[in-house]
C-alpha cells in the first residue's frame, strides 16, 4: 500500500511527463517558499504554467475546477509572483494557472489549462 505522499510524488512525475509530451519544458518542480508551493512550473510558447497536481484514486468529473481552494490558489499565485521576481529571464512571458488531476488507479490525466485567473482569487 502506498502512502499519500508516495502517491502524490508518483502523480507529479506522471504529470511532468504528460506536460513534456505536450511540448512543455519543465522549469521547476516542488518550488517551495514559506508562503506555499507550486508543484510544477513549465514553459511552452513563452507562457509559464504554474501547475497544481492532484493525485486521487478516482477523479470526480464534476467541479474539478473548484477542487483547489481559494486559499491554495492565493498561495500558488504568491509563489508565482516570487518566482517571477527571482527569475528576470522570464520577463515578458505570459502566465497561467493549471490544474492536473492524476487518477492513481488508471493513470489517466485530466489537464485544466488556465483553471483560474488572478481576479478569481483576490
Amino acid at each position: 500500500m502506498t502512502s499519500t505522499w508516495e502517491r502524490g510524488q508518483s502523480g507529479e512525475k506522471k504529470a511532468s511527463a504528460f506536460l513534456t509530451g505536450k511540448g512543455h519544458i519543465i522549469i521547476a518542480t516542488n518550488f517551495r517558499l514559506s508562503i506555499g508551493e507550486v508543484d510544477i512550473i513549465s514553459e511552452r510558447d513563452r507562457i509559464l504554467h504554474f501547475c497544481e497536481v492532484k493525485t486521487w484514486r478516482t477523479v470526480p468529473m464534476e467541479g474539478l475546477e473548484q477542487s483547489v481552494s481559494r486559499r491554495k490558489r492565493q498561495r500558488i499565485q504568491s509563489c508565482a509572483s516570487e518566482f517571477l521576481r527571482r527569475s528576470p529571464g522570464f520577463d515578458g512571458y505570459g502566465i497561467v494557472f493549471d490544474v492536473l488531476f492524476v487518477d492513481s488507479g488508471s493513470g489517466e490525466i485530466t489537464h485544466i489549462e488556465n483553471a483560474w485567473t488572478t481576479s478569481d482569487v483576490w
